[in-house]
């Protein structure tokens, strides 16, 4: 969906500012959302049982500031001051004071809810802003309670549209932590604990947005962040507080008036943003309503609920979920349009509809750069780094996972983009963290140093990183990995550097870093298949076939790789030829299978693809006839593809050390998912593959097919006798339909990682001199370049190096 200019004029956000226990600005607060990081604290003096038995007394988890923010001695009129002042300033930076003074404010405060004096007392503490005239909320207004903010929003946009301002200012703070309202909520039993697991953990923050015409917003040049495309009000006969159980009434009211205001009346939402706290009754309204409003799920939406970050923040998390929804739209491959709402206690529900900005990405508010006087949370920048380790490392396992498909990964690379926005936020603290990182002895904890030295170009930080990966080819492994993530731009200075080294060991990570951006580094790489360093010239040989220049190998080159010593040398050169069809790489790549080696699976992936059909599956039942090698056959049935290979692949499902293995080669074949399917099977009872608890047993290896279902070897017999029909044999099939090109870009959009690799294979052996398709970039990379495909733009982005 592409945002069309309608005939009237809309409402820009065009400002942020938002404070929370996990970030004390819009961006750093967005980063730690959008990478599910928590601050939870325990408060001293409102006691929980902590156990089943009521026997044990702990303090009551929250979501307060850190102490050296605001203090938790700050109470009722100033920590509503301590909280919305840094929001405010935010929202309103580069703002002239005349502008200020003409905008209409609808400030909140929820903080000690009834005193008057609240315009007075913001006036004084920030005298340095010509605050204005504060809106007066009347009673009726005040009880929307947590649904205020986004119905002061909807006045706003009306006096926008009626011309009686230019701008508003909106916003909201309010605050749970303090002792006399977790007393209620505690007598309530409202608070999360041992016995109330789904109880709230109370937070607190302060949110603020700037709203204007759409033109008033282009005039004076500013980035608009997103547009309130539509809103909807409701009620709700039975409140969470009352005796009857909600039924979703209002809250699906107020959703349908928002999505009868959009063109594609609510199937153009991407994403879903709630204020869901950890209690039931809000989970169970949600579920009800989005049966609802979204009848069928051929789309998926994502849904997000901040407070699992943030605490349940009162009032202020109407501001929260509209910065998240802006965070999110400010990402690399963002959703476009999506829906927020806010419920209250008391029945008021509201919905508000955002569709992305034209350049919300470009705004100073939302660029991972530090600003000046960045305050940085030690414990949240700590968390950052954490998380980054085990995300780099479990992305690892994903990139090969038989249950991840793109929007997996994708999903989990905007996590590991969001923690390393929250590190680059943070500035020299984020580096002096992730320094110290590299004195580990676990490659994994690299990647968030070498990412931000090589994206910064700051040669300090870089030589700091050089230093500490030296000349280990794991810690290499890792780097070539962040010289990947970053866009070409900032990487292919930095790669030009290696390319040009003395050192053939930085030529080898250059080379490997091109070939993984799909850069050609053209004389370099020549010369990189004639070098004397093995690394390098194995790594050169396996370039020419990632980039779609097999045919550029010549014979010397071919002959000396083919019968090389060096296993890497060899195989390399046997795999960038058999793309191209060439006979004898196919008989090397099969001397790697048999006898099995660390390159067999890799050399049986390509082998059995490049062989003439009844040549493949001659050798495939040759593989089956020895027991060393029955599983590459069960694999193999699956790269051949060819339906004759069906039956005796349920008769390997009988086996429970193939089952699984043989369940994905079928699937390879039909398209049929045997988890979704009434194909699924049971585990046989005490088979064990992996490690166990017997000290005397030495097997310590993971079970191989731990994440594939396991197949029903009957049902799936049967299934095949009535669908076998649609199968033609002697055809090569992928997922369910014979292997051509549109199929092929099908199962990369759709498939799972080793569909999606079987079919990036496919793509570049039926297409000569296309670049293997990258299934292991970051996935939002991945997207973009399925988007220009799909719309007809250019999809090969090999182009050479610009290198003297």
């Amino acid at each position: 969906m592409e945002n069309k200019k309608p005939d009237f004029d809309r409402i820009a956000i065009t400002g942020i500012g938002l404070t929370t226990s996990v970030g004390l600005s819009a961006p750093t607060s967005l980063a730690a959302i959008r990478g599910v990081i928590a601050n939870f604290s325990e408060h001293e003096t409102v006691l929980v049982n902590g156990d089943e038995y009521g026997t044990e007394l702990s303090g009551a988890k929250i979501a307060r500031l850190p102490e050296q923010s605001v203090s938790r001695h700050i109470l009722g009129d100033d920590r509503a001051i301590a909280l919305l002042a840094p929001a405010l300033r935010e929202c309103t930076d580069g703002l002239s004071a005349d502008l200020l003074r003409s905008i209409n404010c609808r400030i909140s405060c929820r903080i000690e809810l009834g005193f008057e004096n609240f315009e007075n007392i913001l006036k004084e503490k920030l005298h340095d802003l010509p605050i204005p005239a504060l809106h007066r909320h009347d009673a009726s207004a005040l009880a929307l309670g947590r649904c205020l903010f986004f119905e002061d929003i909807i006045q706003a946009t009306t006096e926008l549209r009626s011309g009686s301002c230019q701008m508003v200012l909106v916003g909201c703070v309010d605050s749970l932590c303090e002792t006399s309202v977790l007393d209620k909520l505690c007598e309530a039993d409202r608070l999360k604990s041992g016995t109330n697991p789904e109880g709230i953990i109370a937070g607190e923050a302060a949110g603020v947005i700037l709203l204007e015409l759409e033109s008033c917003a282009r005039s004076r040049k500013a980035a608009i962040h997103a547009y309130i495309s539509a809103w909807g009000q409701g009620v709700e006969p039975h409140p969470f507080t009352g005796m009857t159980r909600s039924r979703g009434k209002g809250l699906s009211s107020a959703y349908r008036e928002a999505f009868a205001q959009l063109p594609e009346k609510g199937e153009e939402i991407d994403m879903v943003i709630a204020d869901l706290n950890g209690e039931h009754a809000r989970a169970y309204e949600w579920g009800l309503t989005e049966g609802r409003i979204f009848p069928t799920y051929e789309k998926m939406r994502e849904l997000k609920h901040p407070a699992d970050c943030v605490g349940d923040c009162g009032a202020a998390m109407g501001s929260i979920l509209l910065a998240t929804a802006v965070g999110f739209m400010s990402e690399v491959i963002p959703p476009l349009s999506i829906a927020i709402f806010t419920s209250d206690d008391g029945g008021a529900r509201r919905v508000l509809c955002l569709e992305k900005g034209d350049d919300c990405d470009k705004n100073a508010a939302f660029r991972n750069e530090p600003k000046k006087n960045t305050i940085a949370i030690p414990t949240i920048i700590a968390q950052h780094n954490d998380e980054l380790s085990f995300l780099w490392l479990h992305r690892n396992r994903l990139i090969k996972a038989p249950y991840c498909g793109l929007f997996d990964l994708a999903r989990h690379d905007r996590r590991i983009e969001a923690h390393l926005d929250g590190l680059r936020l943070a500035g020299e603290t984020g580096w002096e963290m992730c320094k110290e990182a590299l004195l580990s002895n676990h490659p994994e904890d690299f990647f968030a140093a070498t990412v931000l030295a090589y994206e910064s170009g700051n040669k300090d930080c870089i030589q700091d990183v050089m230093a500490a990966v030296q000349h280990d080819q794991y810690k290499a492994q890792v780097l070539i990995s962040a010289l990947g993530w970053i866009r070409h731009e900032q990487a292919g200075p930095r790669i030009k550097e290696f390319l040009t080294s003395e050192s053939p060991f930085y030529r080898f990570i250059g080379i490997a870093a091109s070939a993984i951006h799909r850069r050609d580094p053209g004389h370099h790489l020549d010369k990189a298949v004639c070098d004397d360093f093995p690394l390098l010239r194995s790594r050169g040989l396996r370039a020419y076939g990632e980039l779609g220049r097999s045919f550029d190998l010549n014979s010397n080159i071919l002959r000396g790789g083919l019968s090389d010593d060096d296993a890497g040398i060899c195989f390399s050169t046997a795999w960038s030829a058999a793309l191209t069809g060439n006979a004898e790489a196919v008989e090397v790549l099969k001397r790697f299978v048999v006898p099995k080696s660390a390159y067999g699976e890799k050399a049986l992936n390509l082998a059995l693809r490049r062989m003439e059909q009844s040549t493949a599956v001659t050798w495939q039942q040759q593989l089956a006839q020895s027991p060393d090698m029955i599983r590459f056959a069960v694999t193999g049935s699956g790269i051949i593809g060819d339906p004759s290979l069906v039956p005796w692949l349920t008769e390997q499902m009988k086996t429970p050390a193939l089952a699984r293995v043989a369940g994905e080669a079928f699937t390879m074949i039909t398209g049929v998912d045997i988890a979704s399917a009434e194909l699924r099977g049971t585990r046989p009872d005490g088979f064990n593959a992996g490690p166990n608890d017997d000290p005397n047993d030495s097997n310590v290896d993971l079970d191989a097919d731990d994440n594939l279902p396991w197949p029903n070897d009957i049902a799936i017999a049967q299934w095949w006798d009535r669908n076998k029909g649609a199968f033609p044999v002697g055809t090569r099939h992928l997922i369910g339909k014979p292997i051509a090109a549109d199929q092929l870009w099908h199962v990369l959009r759709t498939g799972r990682q080793r569909q999606r690799c079987a079919a990036s294979l496919e793509l570049a052996i039926i297409e000569p001199g296309r670049p293997l398709f990258e299934v292991r970039a970051p996935g939002f990379r991945q997207l973009e370049a399925l988007r220009l495909k799909a719309e007809g733009k250019k999809d090969n982005c090999l182009k050479e190096l610009d290198t003297p």
